[in-house]
């Protein structure tokens, strides 16, 4: 395994899956904060992303924004977000 507190950046790092399933705790202590992620990739299928609360709390946060709005200064959506606008021009063709 790899020591992050001597690294300043991130490091991209390549595990097998039997080393995966041994150090599992450790990877969600890494993301456990939003401050990493992991990315867990095998034999070419699409990735999958472990990623904490926080990080997941944001995803949703703006898909929301993106769907229905942002939020007014009461937090309240408008149901005019970028992608319901845009169905609706596409729909009305």
């Amino acid at each position: 395994m790899i020591n992050y507190d001597d690294h300043d950046t991130n490091m991209i790092t390549r595990v097998t899956v039997t080393e995966f399933r041994k150090y599992l705790a450790r990877y969600i202590a890494t993301v456990r904060y939003g401050s990493d992620y992991v990315c867990i990739r095998r034999k070419g299928q699409d990735p999958v992303y472990l990623i904490s609360q926080a990080d997941m709390d944001l995803i949703w946060e703006r898909r929301d924004d993106l769907e229905v709005g942002p939020r007014n200064e009461d937090g309240q959506r408008s149901g005019n977000g970028l992608m319901n606008l845009w169905r609706d021009v596409l729909s009305s063709r």
